[in-house]
């Protein structure tokens, strides 16, 4: 497996719990493309153990050089997009937790995953990751690798919530160090198969 960590270092955080908007737009980088792909999948992940993670309006998109733009903050809940071109549709399937169950998703590490009422905004769902033991535990759901292109450009966006499981209050981090692990990230990982040659 070959993986590259999404930060956003423009993230508003919200130290006390509430919901951060998170925007990225991420340029494939060599180590992720190449022949032989198998899987293709991002893990929402980062903050310390014992800390939950929620999630909301998660968006996975390859994107067109006339978007990239410096994208504005939405201040009210924004539904799932789909985009009539399939290589630029959201490729998250049940990104804002709207069948009421992680559908699609699985547990990155020994946490546990579920949804939670209300989700951003006060209304709907949103996904919740608890019970994790240490930062890079997570949740993960494996997309299509049709569209993937060295040197395309993709867009990550969600609102986020990271809190003390325990004590439900809000924790620090630093959006701005792209090197610590505390804040909510996207780790994005290929799994590529290997050509054997047989002689």
């Amino acid at each position: 497996n070959v993986f590259e960590d999404i930060h956003d270092p423009n993230m508003i955080f919200d130290y006390t719990g509430g919901w951060s908007y998170f925007s990225v737009d991420y340029t494939l980088s060599d180590k992720l493309w190449g022949p032989h792909l198998e899987l293709f999948w991002p893990v929402i992940t980062g903050g310390p153990a014992n800390s939950t993670l929620e999630f909301d309006n998660l968006i996975v998109r390859k994107i067109k050089q006339n978007e990239l733009t410096t994208v504005v903050p939405s201040l009210t809940p924004v539904p799932s997009s789909s985009p009539t071109s399939f290589c630029t549709k959201n490729f998250i399937r049940n990104g804002d937790g709207e069948f009421g169950a992680p559908s699609y998703w699985m547990a990155w590490g020994d946490n546990y995953i579920t949804t939670e009422e209300p989700g951003f905004g006060g209304i709907g769902y949103a996904l919740k990751v608890f019970d994790r033991t240490e930062w890079n535990e997570g949740i993960s759901q494996v997309i299509s690798h049709a569209c993937l292109e060295a040197g395309s450009v993709w867009r990550f966006q969600a609102q986020f919530k990271l809190y003390d499981q325990t004590t439900m209050q809000g924790i620090h981090c630093d959006p701005k160090s792209t090197t610590s692990f505390d804040c909510p990230f996207v780790r994005l990982a290929v799994r590529k198969w290997k050509e054997y040659v047989f002689v």
